[in-house]
């Protein structure tokens, strides 16, 4: 069965490293091991696109994968929020994307992620 959430995630560019094709869901903050779970529900706001070469660094602990995740993921939250939240798509937790929004805009300034909505028509 297809999953719309998952499909946008996929079609969106490696947070680390910008590749456009091949992405992997990967569940962050929390992590459900490889794979996920089918009896878990997922939302925009609980999942990051990597490629699977960065996928499987950051399972592996490697520092600069990490890092580069820890540092982009809030910004990259914010803009899919606003591309999707309207859409009706399950985001997840949406409780602290203001907060997130303001913390991130203080510290870095704009965002530099311009998404756009993925298509999934092929």
């Amino acid at each position: 069965m297809a999953d719309p959430v998952k499909d946008i995630v996929r079609c969106e560019p490696c947070l680390v490293c910008g590749i456009e094709k091949g992405c992997d869901p990967h569940h962050y903050p929390r992590f459900k091991g490889m794979g996920g779970s089918a009896f878990v529900t997922d939302g925009l706001l609980e999942m990051l696109p990597l490629c699977r070469v960065h996928h499987r660094l950051f399972h592996d602990g490697n520092a600069f994968t990490v890092a580069a995740v820890v540092m982009h993921h809030r910004w990259y939250f914010v803009d899919i929020y606003e591309t999707y939240k309207d859409s009706g798509l399950y985001l997840g937790p949406t409780y602290r994307i203001e907060e997130v929004r303001l913390d991130h805009q203080a510290e870095y300034g704009p965002s530099h992620y311009e998404g756009e909505p993925c298509s999934l028509t092929a």
